[in-house]
Formats: C-alpha cells, structure tokens, sequence
C-alpha cells in the first residue's frame, strides 16, 4: 500500500504564470509594454547608495508620503506594493473569498482572474468587447455577494476605457463592492481617472511604475484610496515587499522632471 503523500489545494493554479515565447530573429519583447530605458541620471543613483541601504529593512514610508504629496492625499491614502499586480493581489484576499464574487469584464488582465481564483471566489465574466467599458452588464451582474468590481482602463488587452460617469455609476450602483482601479496604463489615455476615483468611498486604484517610467525591474507599484481600506492591504501584505534600492529610485523618478 503505498503511502499519502503532501496534496496542494486543488483550486490553485496547475502551473505558474508564464510570458509566451516564440522564437524570432529579434527580440522585441512589445507584448511586455514596458516603457523606454530610465534616465543615466537615475541609474546613476545605485551608485550612490550607502552600504545601510543594503544592511537595513527598507521602509516605504518615504515614498508613501511622497506620492501622498503627489496625488494631493494623506499618507495613510498611499500604499506601496511590489508592482501594481501585488496590490492586485491583497486586494482579492482581503476581499474575496467562499461565497463571494468578483465581476470580471473579460479579456482584461489574466493575473486577475488567477488572484480571484486563488481565494475560492465565484468569478463572473462579463463579455468585454467594444471601446467602452461595459457598465451596464457589469452592474446588471452584481448580486449582494459581490465583493471587487474589476476595472482596468485601459484596459490590458483591448485599451478599451471607462468614463468618469461610468465609474461613478459603478460606485453608486455597487455600494457593498469595492472598486479595483487598475490604472497601469493610464499616462496613455486622454483621461487620468485617479481624482475621480479617490472621491469614490469603495475605490482603491492601483498603479506602477512599470510602463509609463520605465522601471519593471524595481517591481514598485502603489494603491490610493481611502485609508480604511489600504489599512485592510496592509495587513494582509508582507512587512518588506519592496527593497530599499527599488524605493530609493522609484521616489527619485518622481522628482524627475520628466514626471
């Protein structure tokens, strides 16, 4: 008889998340989005970090508090997180869970669909395929269970957007849902919809400074939103997501004057 053996939970992903390859005589690597190279000047700063940057934990409260001040907010309104895809995350397991569902308009950014999964939530795909954000389907999917309300403008893949109206309505019309404002991409679209999210009262928008900056390597993303509910991410995150260099850099870019 042969023995047990240690068995994963069976709602998890069968395999890690992955980029797709094809060989090709150059490698361009588009489907990345990552945005052009960061200054000499901001490279250069690695060079001048002092040895107690390497040997100590980093805190982000320095940066924190500079997007705070950037985005015209409290500090507590201000939340660093190892990309934008972490935020992502905490989110989904401090919200979802048995028993609750997320309204997913679909094709948007997979790594959602996998974090909702992950927490053994019910995930309710609404057809994405027009320009437009579909407000109408996504409300006309909501029920009393329904705890995160994925919105992502642009949106990743299609570049489809929402209107500020419409993510009003949203709010209004799923007061018991929390609103997930990926706004990844939104130095490229006509509208910067974050002042309009952050008067919302159950919406939290999550950036990076992955595309528009340049830096995917340092993995630094961030949450806005109102304090109650970015205190909800910090406990469910680790006490150190992002090191101190990637801190040091990605608080220095915005001081840049490019920003």
């Amino acid at each position: 008889m042969s023995s047990p053996t240690p068995t994963p939970n069976p709602w998890l992903p069968q395999a890690a998340y992955a980029v797709p390859r094809h060989p090709a005589p150059v490698d361009l690597r588009l489907d990345g989005n990552e945005g052009l190279a960061p200054s000499d000047a901001l490279v250069g700063l690695l060079g001048e970090l002092s040895p107690e940057t390497l040997q100590r934990y980093p805190s982000p409260r320095g940066l924190e508090a500079r997007l705070a001040e950037h985005f015209s907010v409290e500090p507590e309104s201000a939340l660093v997180t190892a990309g934008g895809d972490e935020g992502l995350s905490r989110l989904c397991r401090a919200f979802l869970g048995p028993g609750r569902n997320l309204v997913l308009p679909e094709p948007s950014f997979e790594m959602i669909r996998r974090f909702a999964e992950e927490t053994r939530a019910e995930v309710r795909s609404v057809p994405y395929d027009g320009a437009s954000y579909p407000t109408d389907q996504v409300l006309e999917a909501c029920d009393a269970e329904t705890s995160v309300i994925a919105v992502v403008s642009p949106n990743n893949p299609t570049g489809g957007v929402i209107s500020s109206q419409d993510l009003r309505r949203l709010s209004e019309g799923a007061p018991q849902a929390i609103l997930m404002v990926d706004l990844a991409y939104v130095e490229f679209a006509e509208e910067d919809l974050t002042p309009v999210a952050l008067e919302l009262p159950n919406a939290v928008v999550f950036r990076t400074f992955s595309k528009a900056r340049g830096l995917a390597g340092l993995r630094v993303g961030y949450a806005l939103g109102p304090a109650r509910w970015l205190n909800v991410l910090r406990s469910v995150g680790l006490p150190y997501p992002v090191s101190a260099p990637a801190l040091r850099l990605a608080e220095a870019s915005l001081e840049s004057p490019e920003s």
